[in-house]
């Protein structure tokens, strides 16, 4: 579903460029649509290759320090073991992400 918004969006801009309609606000949403479908279909992406431990454990840490919580609470064995399992497991994960776009 979201490659076919995202081909379609494109498709939109790409005719609004063939048919020289400059800037405004239908070509600005359409821009913005397709943006955020795209970046819809890369956290698809990285959550399906083995990347959502790492995902996870950076938007909890996020969320922490945002509350406002101290970094001394942050667990370095999750962090080394994390950190580990992406070296392994980082080439194998961009060649999947590769052959799906």
């Amino acid at each position: 579903k979201i490659v076919f918004m995202i081909n379609n969006l494109d498709q939109v801009v790409c005719i609004f460029q063939e048919r020289r309609v400059a800037g405004g606000k239908e070509l600005n949403r359409v821009l913005e649509l397709l943006m955020l479908q795209r970046e819809l279909f890369v956290e698809e992406e990285l959550l399906q290759t083995g990347f959502s431990k790492m995902i996870a454990f950076v938007q909890q840490t996020e969320a922490s320090l945002a509350q406002g919580n101290p970094t001394d609470d942050v667990n370095t064995q999750v962090i080394e073991s994390l950190v580990r399992e992406f070296a392994l497991n980082w080439r194998s994960g961009m060649e999947s992400i590769n052959r799906n776009v």
